[in-house]
Parts: structure tokens; sequence; C-alpha cells
């Protein structure tokens, strides 16, 4: 009998890995035993909800706190060490460092500069980021984990936050104890995000192009990548989960002989979107477009308990769509359920275009070939009163995006307005760009993402 831990912290990696095809093929291994280790904080639990939904005879939940960043050696390790090696990848944070973001207020120009021509050099140079990994490994043991292995004995340890500090830490034990270690990003943004403390034995991406900067920003060899595409996509290609137009539209309460408007905000990332969301509505109850519309408004999980889109509730033709499970136990506050992805599913699916900031409901959308309008304003307003929604798509991994010319970036009220109309009058605007964020983006779109992952588990354990 084999073990495998899987380390689960946030209820987005639940709906990639445990409501997937990955851990469906892996609990019907005969000879497997998973130990799925979720992430609590002192005062909470495991939901009944979440032990009831993923109860196996050989399947054990357990739970681990975090990591304490004990006095003196903690403080300094978080306000000195940290910064430094998790620079040594300086795309993502030379980004943030020159124009800070609705989270990370920008540095000043000296600051940003100095960084610059520091890390720069360093981050571009493996002999430093190795050094500075055996450090991590030398001077940081963190310990608190080792129980779990006495206890389990596993033969690999699986980690779908590879910048996770918990799972960092649970992986570094591991590569201690000589287990087989694979990690995956938990987003297609994590690759270049900033440098990962702990290497694990083997990372799972989600297509080629981040197999590439693996292996050029993170140290990782050609055969330690295994590309799987996105598990989270794979119900995509499941037809007999779309519901017809008129009950789908029934369900919502809208007509369905009307276009659908899908927005989608970026929650903490689009802070100021609520402007954006009036006019849309405006325009939808005024009749303003070429063809009749309804405006389904979808929250953010990152804010969802703001209830910010409350003032619309009720305008003809408008859909307040939250009412996906929210979670006060996961740290990213949301753990849809599977009744939760399907409906967003058939929104995707039944959307004439989506209207979304700088987020991955951009390759959604991309998967089910619909038209998808970025707007450049009205998104992040900053302390000084100046729009500085633009400089959210200069960031590094969305430029991957932006040069497919698969999205309709619009500058302005008026040039926002214009691409609503022009995609409503010939959907197939942008296809050819939309082809090629599937191709490069979203590599494989065969529905089986999930199915590689598991199998590339179960061949490390042979």
């Amino acid at each position: 009998m084999k073990t495998i831990f899987i380390l689960i912290s946030r209820g987005s990696i639940v709906r990639n890995i445990l409501r997937s095809d990955a851990f469906r093929i892996l609990k019907e291994q005969p000879k497997l035993r998973i130990v799925i280790l979720v992430l609590t904080r002192e005062t909470q639990s495991v939901p009944e909800y979440f032990k009831k939904e993923f109860f196996h005879p050989r399947v054990i939940i357990e739970e681990f706190r975090g990591i304490p960043f004990k006095f003196p050696i903690g403080k300094i390790r978080r306000r000195f060490f940290t910064p430094l090696i998790t620079n040594l990848v300086f795309t993502h944070l030379k980004y943030l460092s020159r124009y800070g973001s609705p989270k990370n207020k920008k540095d000043p120009y000296l600051i940003y500069l100095l960084k610059t021509l520091f890390f720069g050099p360093l981050s571009r140079s493996v002999i430093v980021k190795r050094f500075f990994r055996f450090l991590e490994n030398k001077l940081f043991l963190d310990r608190e984990y080792e129980p779990y292995f006495d206890k389990y004995q596993p033969d690999l340890v699986f980690s779908p936050h590879v910048l996770g500090v918990a799972e960092q830490a649970m992986v570094k034990v591991a590569n201690r104890r000589g287990v087989m270690t694979v990690s995956m990003p938990k987003g297609w943004d994590n690759v270049e995000r900033m440098f990962y403390r702990v290497k694990s034995n083997k990372l799972i991406v989600y297509n080629k192009l981040l197999k590439q900067k693996a292996i050029k920003h993170q140290d990782f060899s050609v055969k330690d990548v295994f590309v799987s595409g996105f598990a989270q996509f794979d119900s995509y290609f499941k037809k007999e989960l779309i519901l017809p137009r008129e009950e789908y539209f029934e369900r919502l309460g809208l007509d369905s002989r009307r276009r659908l408007l899908f927005f989608g905000s970026a929650g903490l990332w689009s802070p100021n979107d609520e402007k954006m969301v009036e006019i849309l509505s405006q325009w939808v109850t005024k009749e303003k477009f070429v063809f009749s519309c309804n405006l389904l408004i979808r929250p953010h999980f990152t804010n969802i308990f703001e209830k910010k889109y409350e003032k619309f509730r009720g305008l003809p033709h408008i859909y307040i769509d939250n009412q996906y499970r929210k979670s006060e136990f996961f740290i990213d506050n949301w753990d849809l359920s599977k009744d939760d992805i399907v409906h967003l599913i058939n929104t995707l699916y039944h959307s004439d275009l989506v209207i979304t900031f700088a987020s991955t409901l951009t390759l959604d959308a991309a998967i089910l070939d619909k038209p998808i309008i970025n707007p450049g304003f009205w998104g992040w307003i900053d302390r000084n009163g100046k729009d500085q929604t633009a400089i959210r798509y200069q960031v590094p991994y969305y430029q991957d995006i932006i040069k497919r010319n698969g999205v309709w970036l619009a500058k302005d009220i008026g040039d926002f307005r214009e691409a609503i109309n022009s995609y409503l009058k010939n959907p197939n605007l942008h296809s050819q760009g939309r082809g090629l964020l599937r191709e490069d983006m979203c590599d494989k779109q065969d529905g089986r993402a999930g199915e590689r992952i598991a199998n590339y588990l179960l061949s490390l354990l042979k």
C-alpha cells in the first residue's frame, strides 16, 4: 500500500484537484492510501460537508496548522531573508516595485532603481539561486510537520500551491526525508511571480509556455516539469452538463431572447469597478446596445462578503450571480460545490460576451470562444485619484494574453461601448486570437487534464 499526501489550503485547490478527475482516479486505486492534509486556523476545523464529500475507506482527512514565525529567528526570516530570496525571480516583483497594485504600494523611484540594479543581475544567476535555496533548507528546518511523516510514512507529497508558506515547509520536510515531492502552481500567474524558496523534485504546470518559464526562472530541468493542462477547465468539455438556453435563463429570471453580458469582477484587483457596473446597468436598462441585453454581475471571491453590487439587485434585466458557496474556512473565501461549477459552465456557455479585468476568467471565456473585453479604466483608482487600471495589463504574465490579440483592451468609455456593440454584431471578431489563447495558454483542450495529473503522480509511485 502506497501513501500520498495532498496538501489543501484554498477552495480553488479543492476545485482544481479534489473535484476533478485527478482525485477521482487516485481514489480508485486499490493499493493507494490518500491523506488529505487541510490547512486550518487555530479556531477552525474542517467543515462537515467537506468530510462527507471526500469520505472514502482509503482517504484520511487530517488537519495541519500554519508555520509559526517565532521570535527572533522567525522575525528575521520573515522581514529579511524571505524578501531577499523571493526577489530572485525579478519579473512580477519588479513590476510591483515600479507600479504597485491595488494590494501593494509602489516603491519610491530610487528604491525601485536600487532593487533593479541589485536583483536584476542576481535573478539571472543559477548559482545564487541554488545558494539561497541551500541556506533556506539549512537555516529554517520547519520541523513542525515531521510528526505527520512519522505517523503516515508517505511515499509522495503533492503540493498544488507551490508558493504556500505551509506547503513549502511540508515539501522541505519531505525532501529532507527522501520522499518524492511534486508541486504545482495554484494559478497560471505563479511561475514568475517570485522565486520558489523550496524546490520540489517535480513540477506540474498548465502549458508549455509555463514550462519554459519554470526552467528559466525556477531552475527546473526539462525532464522534471510536466505539462498537464487546466483540470478546472475539463468540465467545459462535458456537453451533458449544458442546460437548454430557456431553462438556464428561467432559473435566473432573465429573458432568453435577450443577449447576455457577463461581467466578472476581479475583486481586490479591481476595487473600484462599481462605476463600470453602474454604466453597464444603465446601458442595459435604457437599451443602449445594438441588441437588447441582460447583464449578469459575478462578484469575485476575494471580496464576496462586501456585497458591493447589491444596489443593482432588482433592476430590470440584471442578475447578481453571488449564489455560489462562500467559505470563511478557506482563506480565499470560497469553495465551489459541483453544482456551483456546473452553474458557472452554463453561465459562460450562454453568455454572448465576457467583460473582466486581468483575471483567469479571460481564459475560461477563451476556452468556449466567447468574445472578451478587458476594460483599461475604472477598475483601480489609486489613493491620489489616478486611474491605474491599464497598468494591470502590463504585468508580465498577462502580457502573454495581450500579445495574442484575443481580447479587446478597451482604453476608454467610448471604446468600451464600441467593443460591446462590435462583438454583439460579430461574435467571430478576434476568434483567431482566442484560438491562440486556447492553444498556447490552455494547452490540450480534451477535458483530460485531471486524468493526466493523476496518471503522472501514479507513475512516480511505481
